[in-house]
């Protein structure tokens, strides 16, 4: 494998997300969250009841800086704390109702800011990349 891949890996999906969400500004009516809260609240919104080593590792966070993140999600009343009904000493994550439909609002609104950014693309150029994005999930998943 070439050096050139770590390259491409550490600015693509930054380049990305960047390109898609530099200037997204939420709705004046949505909650008011950090980035790390609403990149918890998606994941949340797509997992069944992670815990908390789950999340820290998808989001590439420490679990005390994740605390953090799920603390203040909590205190405006959009995760909760719930007991693993398999397992009574663990300790799962859940979207409260105002949690999911402040996500899926959320989702909804971001999906349409992207989709905006990706018209300025030839059909065939947002084709590929959608493939190229797939493809790399599906690649990554096998690791």
């Amino acid at each position: 494998m070439s050096e050139d891949f770590f390259v491409h890996l550490l600015k693509s999906f930054p380049l990305l997300m960047r390109k898609l969400m530099h200037d997204l500004q939420p709705p004046s009516h949505a909650v008011r969250l950090n980035r790390s809260q609403w990149k918890a609240l998606f994941l949340l919104y797509n997992l069944d009841k992670p815990n908390m080593s789950q999340l820290s590792g998808l989001l590439n966070l420490e679990k005390g800086s994740l605390t953090t993140v799920i603390d203040g999600l909590i205190e405006k009343g959009l995760v909760q704390r719930v007991e693993d009904k398999q397992d009574r000493r663990k300790i799962r994550l859940d979207l409260t109702s105002d949690g999911k439909k402040s996500t899926k609002n959320a989702i909804r609104f971001t999906n349409q800011h992207i989709k905006s950014r990706l018209d300025a693309l030839e059909k065939g150029d947002r084709e590929a990349l959608v493939e190229a994005l797939k493809t790399i999930t599906s690649l990554t998943e096998k690791l």
